[in-house]
């Protein structure tokens, strides 16, 4: 019976967490600067979040709709909600893409709308995205953009403009590229939606876009960026995954939609203290369910690991060799679970150099987990 019992004991154990996983990373070889350009978000206001550094902002509609809606109403432009959110992402160093609303509706007013606009931010704006409603009709908005463009292009300020700012499978993304191409239109940057429901959608939707870029003939090439992406269908692993597969694409920014994106918002916080030397990271799990990053930062490494399901448990074995030289090395292990905004430290501890160096972990579906090691 103590036998009987002490099997099924075991194969509970077992059967509670995945196999173990191997994961070997080479300090010595450089595959690169790891890329900023994901460390965007979407928001109304010039408040930034203070847990992030953030590279782009797409800001708007509602500081520009603000200021039209006074105008609409009989009086002067409104302008200080706008300015006030321009000059503290001025400040911060922040990329601004700026979002004029297109109205589905017929608009006299249309092009003093845009031109004003445009004459009073000036330079404090890298890009002016014609925005398309969800629902707007589709011939309309390519007018709208068309006599937006032209009106915005006779100002003389070399300002860029894009859009749609659509959904990257609908029509409008096609359409407008199309439209830019045959009427050659001024259309710096072509702008997209993602709700992330898979790993591979952020990096699909830039593969359909490049594609449709190369298919129309355009004086030249428009720069691609993502200005809003969501992963409210899936978990942080699968949000730190689809921004990990689009670190190889030349997209010019990905803007989170916004910090109550649970998923998203802890994938980027995740991803956070990522700025150095990319290391090459070799990850040997028979589950194929680990994914994971490292980078070398002058005497540091720091290896980010995140399981691919919510509900998984696999002990890892993670192998450090060509360690930057140093008689003693600190080893740190941190955390960061879906509710938490910053990475928590579980234990640390001191140890002798040695070529190579291991560390064992429990990698959870829960958390991502941080290995650093600091070379004394």
């Amino acid at each position: 019976v103590f036998l009987f019992a002490f099997l099924i004991l075991n194969f509970s154990l077992a059967s509670a967490q995945d196999r173990p996983a191997r994961v070997q990373l080479d300090c010595r070889e450089g595959i690169g600067l790891l890329p900023n350009m994901w460390r965007g978000m979407t928001l109304q206001t010039g408040d930034l979040p203070e847990q992030m550094t953030l590279r782009t902002v797409s800001l708007g509609p509602e500081p520009v709709s603000h200021a039209w809606t006074m105008w609409r109403r009989g009086g002067s432009y409104d302008w200080k909600p706008l300015d006030r959110a321009l000059d503290q992402l001025q400040a911060r160093r922040v990329e601004v893409v700026l979002v004029l609303p297109v109205s589905q509706y017929e608009d006299v007013h249309w092009t003093e709308l845009v031109t004003e606009t445009v004459r009073h931010v000036g330079k404090r704006v890298s890009l002016f995205e014609f925005r398309a409603s969800d629902n707007a009709d589709l011939e309309r908005y390519l007018e709208y953009y068309e006599t937006g463009v032209w009106a915005v292009h006779q100002l003389g300020l070399n300002v860029h403009v894009g859009g749609p700012g659509l959904d990257w499978a609908s029509e409008g993304v096609e359409a407008l590229i199309r439209r830019s191409s045959e009427r050659n239109l001024p259309f710096h940057t072509v702008t997209w939606q993602v709700s992330v429901q898979d790993a591979d959608d952020l990096r699909r939707s830039i593969d359909v876009v490049s594609q449709l870029t190369n298919q129309y003939p355009l004086d030249r090439m428009p720069n691609h960026l993502i200005t809003r992406w969501d992963a409210e269908q899936s978990d942080f692993g699968v949000g730190m995954s689809a921004l990990m597969r689009v670190m190889t694409t030349d997209v010019r920014a990905i803007c989170l939609a916004d910090t109550t994106d649970v998923a998203g918002w802890t994938a980027m916080k995740g991803l956070n203290p990522l700025s150095g030397v990319r290391l090459p990271v070799v990850i040997q799990a028979p589950d194929g369910d680990v994914s994971g990053v490292a980078q070398l930062d002058h005497d540091t490494v720091l290896a980010i690991f995140w399981h691919a399901r919510e509900d998984g448990k696999t002990p890892i074995t993670l192998t450090f060799s060509g360690l930057p030289l140093g008689d003693r090395v600190r080893v740190e292990q941190l955390r960061l679970t879906g509710e938490n905004d910053h990475l928590k430290p579980v234990f640390s501890e001191t140890r002798p150099t040695s070529e190579p160096m291991s560390v064992d972990f429990v990698l959870t579906g829960d958390a991502v987990t941080a290995v650093r090691l600091v070379v004394e």
